[in-house]
């Protein structure tokens, strides 16, 4: 059996690599999303066609084996250039909320129209959001999980009796429950 100290230093080990860990996503969430602002304010809007859906397969994680498609939406638009580019969508889905033929809005960087995006709010803001909210989540376990990990391993220990001071005694020494008075008789009414 591990000792208090061990268990109480192995626990505030994991919950500090938890901060660090959110910290760092945090931190890649608000990069990104500097980036993505500034991609937002400074691309050139234009409209693009979807000329066809890119179909990847993957192995099913429910079903061993078996597998699934996944479909990213390709879209042409020309830029101020006058040339022809495809740009793929980072998102991907069993069913893509595209259709061949239909017109899409598009961004792209002035000088390096290779680098488009589709302009849809989670196709753009997707990557931030998830770090922002991993970041947000490995905090949040980061600070609260060992204070009741230190709390359990405690009361396993023997260390730490549970709080009594939530039930209080009644004039002959029995516990009750809050609110009551210790009669067994109603008031009369």
């Amino acid at each position: 059996m591990r000792s208090k100290t061990g268990t109480v230093r192995a626990i505030n080990v994991v919950g500090t690599l938890f901060r660090l860990l959110s910290f760092l996503l945090i931190g890649a969430g608000v990069g990104v999303g500097v980036y993505t602002a500034l991609f937002v304010s400074q691309a050139v809007p234009t409209e693009g066609e979807v000329v066809q859906l890119d179909e990847t397969e993957h192995p099913s994680p429910l079903n061993p084996g078996a597998r699934r498609s996944r479909y990213h939406a390709v879209v042409r638009f020309e830029a101020d250039d006058g040339e022809s580019y495809t740009v793929r969508a980072r998102q991907a889905g069993r069913e893509t909320g595209y259709m061949v033929g239909e017109t899409v809005p598009v961004r792209y960087w002035a000088g390096s129209p290779d680098r488009a995006s589709i302009d849809d709010t989670w196709e753009i803001w997707g990557s931030p959001v998830i770090l922002g909210a991993l970041g947000l989540a490995f905090l949040v376990v980061g600070l609260v999980a060992p204070k009741g990990f230190r709390r359990k391993a405690a009361y396993a220990t023997g260390s730490v009796e549970p709080d009594s001071a939530q039930v209080p005694e009644d004039r002959g020494g029995r516990r009750e429950a809050p609110g009551s008075h210790g009669d067994d008789e109603s008031p009369a009414g």
